[in-house]
């Protein structure tokens, strides 16, 4: 009796006492036991991306006749902004089917949450296999801009900080953000027929100082309200939104 472990073609010679044969013996992978992803670098939030997987005997062989289709996942939806306007909808990865030559496939991939620890499973069955973790990083598509509750009342001529957040197309926060603006205040009324003449002048907002996502601005409200009636608009890349 012969265990071979490696694939391949043999020569097996035979001998007993004064006589001997011998013999071509071809050896085929063993049933598949699991998988392997080579290795996977950072990737961008909705950029597809390659992967490629191989199937193994338990030996270690390459399951060169492995013909099977397994799932892949693992990849996080991402967490989409419901209090973005306009509203960012969550997100799912998206994976192609795998289709092996020689043991061997490539499939495209697309992750939609960013993450510092993103891994990809494959698996047929109980037989699997899984990525290395890698980074995957926003889009720098804008998707949605937030505003931060503003505390009432405020007072003339005192400045105060407004906060926005900037957020992708899948809901991750856009953490190149670097532009974008705010308005919506009312100038003073100033007073034209007053002793001593009193400008109209306009409120004022410092330009978005961006952090990870995160931009505040002072901004300088100049007219009062007999009601809570004041409101701040943000524009972040295009997509607006609204202050209380």
């Amino acid at each position: 009796d012969c265990l071979a472990r490696g694939v391949g073609d043999y020569t097996v010679t035979g001998s007993a006492a004064s006589s001997s044969d011998t013999s071509g013996l071809t050896v085929t992978p063993g049933a598949i036991d699991h998988f392997t992803i080579a290795t996977v670098g950072p990737q961008v939030a909705g950029t597809a991306f390659n992967i490629v997987i191989t199937a193994y005997d338990f030996w270690g062989n390459v399951k060169t006749d492995y013909n099977g289709t397994p799932t892949l996942s693992g990849l996080a939806a991402s967490p989409g902004c419901a209090a973005c306007s306009p509203v960012v909808g969550s997100a799912t990865a998206s994976y192609g089917t795998p289709s092996f030559t020689l043991g061997i496939a490539t499939v495209s991939v697309t992750a939609k949450a960013a993450s510092g620890a993103a891994q990809i499973t494959v698996a047929d069955g109980t037989k699997t296999g899984a990525s290395n973790t890698f980074n995957v990083t926003n889009s720098l598509d804008y998707g949605g801009v937030t505003v931060d509750s503003i505390a009432t009342p405020r007072t003339a001529g005192s400045g105060f900080t407004v906060t926005v957040h900037a957020f992708d197309e899948f809901g991750n926060v856009l953490i190149g953000a670097t532009d974008g603006s705010l308005s919506g205040l009312a100038g003073s009324l100033g007073c034209a027929g007053c002793s001593s003449f009193v400008a109209v002048t306009p409120a004022t907002y410092t330009a978005i100082s961006w952090t990870a996502g995160v931009g505040t601005s002072t901004v300088t409200a100049v007219r009062s309200t007999a009601s809570a009636t004041a409101q701040i608009t943000a524009i972040v890349g295009g997509k607006s939104n609204t202050s209380n």
